[in-house]
């Protein structure tokens, strides 16, 4: 139940953010392989709230997200979500990151997680806001047998 209303909130969110991003140009900007610079950003914010789950800093992990979804999920609700629907988030160890994809304003990158009680792929949306690259949302991600990130 958790998890799909927060699927729900997310593809919400993106649709949200796609359409405003449509309307502001004819056609939506195209994600191409990121820079090494914007891969570096990109990667350094999931890295940052991967470390402040793993050290039980919780609000520091929810800085890391984007002002749109911090609206949408209030701190307390944001942290049961991931919880409870992102177990190897919550209780990472490491990660490992696939090639990040970027508009110059949304980016994507797979990013393969290892928690306390397995591991999952997950593909990050990532949003550029005043502040930098922030997380706009997570989908957990299912690679088939002979897939990479």
């Amino acid at each position: 139940m958790v998890r799909r209303s927060f699927l729900g909130l997310l593809v919400a969110l993106c649709a949200g953010w796609f359409g405003a991003a449509a309307r502001a140009q004819d056609e939506p900007a195209e994600l191409k392989p990121s820079t090494a610079a914007v891969r570096k950003e990109v990667i350094a914010v999931i890295a940052g709230q991967l470390a402040a789950f793993r050290t039980a800093q919780p609000a520091a992990a929810y800085d890391f997200a984007a002002p749109a979804l911090q609206a949408a999920l209030p701190l307390r609700r944001f942290l049961s979500v991931v919880k409870s629907g992102y177990p190897e988030i919550w209780t990472n160890r490491e990660a490992s990151f696939g090639v990040v994809r970027d508009s110059g304003e949304r980016a994507t990158v797979a990013v393969k997680v290892q928690g306390s009680d397995g591991s999952a792929s997950y593909d990050y949306i990532l949003l550029k806001v005043a502040e930098g690259w922030r997380i706009g949302g997570v989908l957990r991600h299912v690679l088939q047998p002979d897939q990479a990130l």
